[in-house]
Order: structure tokens, then sequence, then C-alpha cells
């Protein structure tokens, strides 16, 4: 899952949520929400995190994974 590829990379770079939160634009509980799998991010949200943290977005997203409307 998404969430969980974010959460686990950012415990690797040991950045800190209250610091990516803050870049993100996002309230720590929002964040945390995320981190959690409690709330979907958004795909601004993603391109802003990748952005922060330099890296593609498919680190976190998988093609398999991605719903498109119908």
């Amino acid at each position: 899952m998404v969430h969980e590829r974010v959460r686990e990379h950012i415990r690797q770079m040991q950045v800190k949520q209250s610091w990516l939160a803050k870049r993100m634009y996002l309230s720590e509980g929002a964040l945390s929400l995320i981190l959690a799998g409690k709330r979907k991010m958004t795909v601004d949200e993603l391109e802003r995190l990748c952005a922060i943290l330099c890296v593609q977005s498919d680190t976190f997203v998988r093609p398999e994974e991605v719903k498109l409307p119908a």
C-alpha cells in the first residue's frame, strides 16, 4: 500500500513527521492519518511529497494500484 511505503521511506530517511507536514502544507494530524492509511493522499499531496523527498512517484505508487475514473 502507498501509505506503508511512504511511512517506511520517511522512517528510513529519519524525517520527522512535523517537518514533513509543515512542508507539505498539512497539519500533523492529517499527515498522521495518511501514514496510518486512514486518509487517502491527493495527487497534489503526492507530488509535493515526492518533490520534498527528491523521489519519483513510482517509489510509492505501483501501476496496479492506480484507479482511473470510469
